[in-house]
């Protein structure tokens, strides 16, 4: 019985994501007269009219394939399409359209995170400059010499050879670690992680970020 019930829940899932993928074929189309939209229709569902496999290519770019036509019209247009000087529009109401402006505002949204990530660096550092500055009696030599320490990573050529200290030093003198230290030492392998994220990974991170990406 549970066997039955999974199987009619995966066809009936399969079924509308071969309805909606035969749906937005129009909408694609209007995209570039260069787009080609080759389907395969297989089984059960292919003898209903609806699609099993969808490709997308053009001329100038080799493309993917899936059952998910909108999945794969979005990898292909975000990865090809930007700035390609053989684009031609057929009409101005398509899907092309909308997966980059979504898309944009998605690069957008990430830029402003790494921005406001960016002020909130300088602002700790600001503060550790300012502890390395300020003389007061209570400051320990030792935890002086780990903020200085922490702070040489952004701007040295060397980095690589700091960590291994900062490492070293944690194993050695790890209550010299102050709460300030290690809010930046976070702060600063989040943004090393995000400058990874190059704008040509970008369409990867942005269709896994958005598993129900709408089309509106």
């Amino acid at each position: 019985m549970a066997n039955s019930l999974y199987s009619d829940t995966r066809l009936n899932e399969s079924l509308e994501l071969a309805r909606r993928s035969k749906s937005i074929v129009p909408e694609l189309k209007h995209w570039c007269s260069n787009l080609k939209i080759v389907s395969e229709y297989g089984g059960m569902i292919g003898q209903m009219g609806l699609p099993t496999m969808n490709y997308v290519s053009c001329p100038q770019a080799g493309g993917g394939g899936g059952m998910n036509l909108e999945r794969v019209a979005q990898d292909f247009i975000i990865t090809n399409c930007q700035d390609c000087k053989f684009h031609s529009e057929v009409f101005p109401k398509n899907l092309g359209r909308r997966i980059l402006e979504s898309y944009k505002e998605h690069v957008d949204k990430l830029n402003q995170y790494r921005k406001e990530e960016q002020n909130i660096i300088d602002e700790v550092r600001t503060k550790i400059k300012g502890k390395i500055l300020d003389r007061f009696k209570f400051s320990k030599t030792t935890e002086i010499s780990i903020l200085r320490l922490v702070d040489k990573l952004s701007n040295s050529q060397n980095q690589l050879q700091i960590a291994r200290s900062i490492k070293e030093s944690s194993g050695l003198k790890p209550a010299f670690f102050s709460s300030l230290s290690l809010d930046y030492l976070v702060l600063f392998l989040i943004t090393k992680i995000f400058q990874v994220i190059s704008l040509t990974q970008l369409s990867t991170f942005y269709l896994l970020t958005h598993p129900n990406y709408p089309i509106l």
